[in-house]
């Protein structure tokens, strides 16, 4: 019994004894069947619930196929391995992560090319035919991809993926023989996942754990809610045309109810439980940021602003999303881009100081660093790291060749750059701070990519080629939570392999059969109906700065963005950083102060669910116990919500065939 309330702490201390054991290969029959059960079960359900109510099993798909493969072995008297799960684990999400995003972009793109934002920036004509077919096309009226005029985007999109694929697995290794072998760096983030794969494994080994009964709380929490927010509409929707919504999908609009003494002003409340749970995961000093930017921003200085005729482009009676884009287009869009090249720079500085801190410290150790480098662990799978690097370069030599065909009239040493100096370096970059701090994404170069495209294309091309802008810093995290597992490399190798081809499979089937049923957007699929047009007008903005026949000043994007506002933008992020730094406040409120893009409707649940564990739960639990229980929780809930909508999204589907099998 004593195993029930284990600490997580204790778990990662048992990862670390695994470090003498033999190194195992955790590819194989189950691990194949658990992605074939993602691919084909779980992934029309995330893709349905993703289009309908705009959820999805996101990162709960993996544990939910692990959990049931490890009750199925409990009772067929099997044990699956560490090995066994962790790489099930990285391949369904392989499968679920891309299966989504592989064939979903063809999707957007028939809608994008159709749209009313691109007809309106008069770009619709000049979308390149091997991004979507022209307009026109018989395929948007048959709803099909097995038409001649798809043959080249599939084409491209399928080869971009597979290079794609290449040059993330070469990189990533590289980047941890780099950063792990020689560097040394912890990895803060990487035994939570083998942890995870431990306790997974001790109760397929029927050794219950605390995590079971945290993920069965928030399962159950997530059943729950996801019944009446999601599985509701979608099987009244198909049975009666009309779903029928207790909670308003995507949110419920009370813009226009606050008008009148909050001009300008958008608030719509969005009823999902997952968005107060959050707020037990997020560090608390980056909701409370969070929560007064965006009260402060959306609700107290829009009102302001539009008295001062600032907000020129709202008028009385629009909505969440208008309203959203008007305020944008005015003041907020111009304000961003100052904050985020602030942002930048305060990065560069955070990162340049790490470096030099790491170097002096690795400098009293130069000479076991440099012993270290040759002495790869026997038995992990390892490949020459010439070999990494050489299939990363050939992946964005293939890139480039691409690019080189599709835009002749573009100046080729941007594709290049991009390629073989700013990819590499910000991934490397990249995986330093996932390495050393857990966080990803904390760097980056705003606006950078479209600042080139805006002072070099002619035309709008640009915008759809694959250009080689990547990070692959992440990559180093996933090798690293397979060595802390004693995972032989090769299985990541496989598993990649098996993923590519199970979810283009997959997700071109069931991409095509959701695109049959119905329109992408229309009323069957709510949640894109009313999000994609905002989505379509603000991509619409940036491609039209290029568009053949306009100077680039007199692009429309040029009279939205204006410097001065970009200056007060800058400014602001610095006093803001300058103000925590001077009174020692947590540098996790700076981030969340400069987020005042979260809408309020977003804050304020997510600020109640910190408020809740903060205040509340972390007293009745226990620190220890807090600390811990959380990320369980959320993952419980989310793999709730996703069963339901799995269980609706399959009904609906049925409903489906069954109408239009009895039409024709």
């Amino acid at each position: 019994m004593a195993d029930k309330e284990k600490a997580p702490d204790a778990e990662r201390q048992r990862v670390e004894l695994f470090e003498e054991e033999e190194y195992k290969d955790g590819f194989n029959a189950k691990t194949i069947w658990g992605a074939l059960f993602v691919g084909l079960v779980m992934l029309p359900g995330a893709i349905y619930g993703s289009l309908f109510a705009g959820v999805g099993m996101g990162g709960a798909a993996p544990w939910v196929t692990i959990i049931l493969f490890v009750e199925i072995a409990k009772r067929s008297l099997v044990k699956m391995t560490r090995q066994e799960i962790i790489v099930l684990y990285g391949i369904t999400g392989a499968v679920m992560a891309a299966g989504q995003g592989t064939f979903s972009g063809l999707i957007w793109a028939q809608y994008f090319v159709q749209s009313q934002p691109a007809e309106g920036f008069g770009i619709a004509d000049q979308i390149p035919s091997w991004w979507a077919p022209k307009l026109g096309s018989t395929a948007y009226l048959q709803r099909t991809f097995f038409h001649p005029d798809w043959v080249v985007p599939i084409g491209l999109t399928v080869l971009t993926a597979a290079l794609g694929s290449v040059c993330s697995l070469s990189m990533g290794y590289a980047l941890f023989r780099v950063t792990s072998d020689v560097e040394r760096l912890p990895f803060p983030m990487a035994p939570v996942h083998a942890a995870g794969a431990t306790a997974l494994a001790e109760s397929s080994q029927r050794r219950e754990t605390w995590r079971w009964n945290v993920f069965s709380t928030g399962a159950v929490i997530g059943i729950c809610f996801a019944c009446v927010h999601s599985l509701l509409p979608m099987v009244t929707g198909s049975l009666m045309g009309k779903p029928i919504m207790i909670l308003k999908i995507p949110f419920f609009d009370l813009t226009q109810d606050i008008s009148s003494f909050l001009p300008a002003a958008p608030l719509a409340i969005f009823p999902d439980l997952g968005i107060v749970l959050s707020g037990f995961i997020i560090p608390f000093w980056v909701v409370v940021g969070i929560f007064v930017s965006s009260i402060t921003a959306n609700l107290l200085m829009n009102p302001i602003l539009y008295r001062y005729g600032i907000l020129t482009s709202w008028k009385e009676g629009m909505q969440y999303l208008p309203t959203q884009m008007a305020n944008s287009f005015d003041f907020w869009l111009s304000v961003q881009i100052g904050f985020s090249w602030m942002i930048a720079i305060i990065g560069f500085w955070s990162v340049g100081k790490a470096i030099i801190k790491a170097r002096a410290e690795r400098k009293k150790a130069v000479a076991q660093a440099r012993r270290a480098i040759p002495e790869v662990p026997r038995g992990r799978g390892d490949i020459p790291i010439w070999l990494a690097f050489g299939l990363w370069f050939l992946g964005a030599c293939g890139f480039c060749a691409l690019c080189r065909i599709l835009l002749p009239n573009f100046p080729f040493w941007i594709v290049l750059f991009f390629a073989f100096v700013f990819s590499p370096i910000n991934s490397y970059i990249q995986a330093r701070l996932i390495g050393t701090t857990g966080i990803s994404g904390a760097f980056s170069l705003p606006y950078l990519t479209e600042g080139m495209y805006i002072l070099f294309a002619k035309g709008i091309d640009v915008w759809f080629a694959p250009i080689p802008v990547a990070d692959y810093g992440s990559g180093a995290q996933s090798f690293r939570q397979y060595e802390l597992t004693r995972t032989k490399f090769k299985s990541i190798v496989k598993a990649t392999v098996a993923s590519f081809v199970i979810l283009m499979f997959c997700s071109f089937l069931f991409w095509s059969l959701m695109w049959k049923f119905a329109p992408i957007p229309s009323q069957s699929y709510p949640f894109v109906q009313k999000m994609w047009p905002y989505n379509a007008t603000m991509s619409a903005l940036w491609i039209s700065s290029t568009a053949h026949g306009k100077g680039v000043t007199e692009s429309f994007l040029f009279k939205v963005i204006k410097p001065d506002y970009m200056l007060y933008g800058a400014a602001a992020s610095g006093l803001l950083y300058a103000y925590v730094w001077a009174f020692n406040l947590p540098i996790m409120l700076f981030y969340g102060l400069i987020s005042f893009g979260v809408g309020a409707g977003v804050a304020i649940p997510q600020f109640a669910g910190a408020l809740l564990g903060r205040y509340y739960l972390r007293k009745k639990l226990g620190e220890e116990k807090w600390t811990s229980y959380p990320p369980v929780l959320l993952a419980g809930y989310y793999c709730g919500t996703g069963l339901v909508v799995m269980v609706g999204s399959g009904i609906s589907l049925i409903i489906s065939a069954v109408s239009e099998s009895a039409i024709f």
